[in-house]
């Protein structure tokens, strides 16, 4: 069941990018819209399997963009025990975007959506290594985003099912645009 949710979570992610990177002809090629390619880190607290709580921080890299109504980005993390492979994708509550596309000191947008992650061995402990948790977490996040020539910032909170909280955080750079 865990590829099934797996295999349905790439097809409706490379559905949506290809409809997203699309958008972007409309932002005429600017590098503060992305895409973007850099490294972070997220932090996840929650429960264990045995109901004890927990947490953990992995080291990430990120592959994210902004059209001009969404924010989505993709991450994958890992530290010597566990690992994470995921994602979000945000509509955009509030931006500078219609006030001046093009500002010069850089864009920025706040954002509510949905996240989804497929976690391994999260909070994995030698004494306990039973404990750890193996699953597809879904739930939902804010997040933030801002981004100048050709850098960017983004933070995102996320509240997954079973109790799950992560916060995130990414330093990106521009793979496109001038």
């Amino acid at each position: 069941m865990r590829i099934f949710k797996c295999l349905a979570f790439a097809l409706v992610l490379t559905l949506w990018s290809s409809a997203a990177f699309a958008q972007y002809a409309a932002l005429e090629g600017d590098s503060r819209v992305g895409p973007w390619l850099g490294l972070g880190g997220i932090y996840f607290n929650g429960d264990d399997t045995a109901g004890n709580s927990d947490s953990d921080v992995l080291p990430t890299i990120n592959f994210a963009g902004v059209t001009e109504y969404l924010a989505w980005q993709l991450f994958y993390g890992m530290n010597d025990d566990s690992s994470a492979l995921g994602g979000s994708l945000d509509y955009i509550l509030a931006d500078n975007f219609e006030d001046c596309m093009y500002p010069d000191d850089g864009i920025w947008w706040f954002g509510a959506g949905v996240s989804v992650a497929s976690v391994s061995d999260l909070y994995f402990d030698n004494a306990n290594p039973g404990n750890a948790v193996d699953e597809v977490l879904f739930g939902g996040n804010l997040g933030l985003g801002y981004a100048w020539d050709q850098w960017a910032l983004q933070f995102y909170g996320h509240l997954f099912t079973d109790s799950h909280f992560a916060f995130q955080g990414m330093v990106l750079y521009s793979l496109g645009g001038d």
